[in-house]
């Protein structure tokens, strides 16, 4: 699922979602990195 993720600087990131385990969501983004993203940070792109 593609998603779009709100950095804490304000500006959102595109990636796509690869798991999810409760609340948190390991997303790879668009430059390869990876990491787990608390749900409320993350929405449909």
């Amino acid at each position: 699922m593609n998603v779009s993720v709100m950095w804490a600087n304000g500006n959102r990131y595109p990636g796509v979602v690869q798991q999810v385990q409760g609340a948190q969501v390991f997303v790879v983004f668009q430059d390869g990195q990876s990491q787990w993203i608390d749900a409320q940070y993350v929405s449909p792109a």
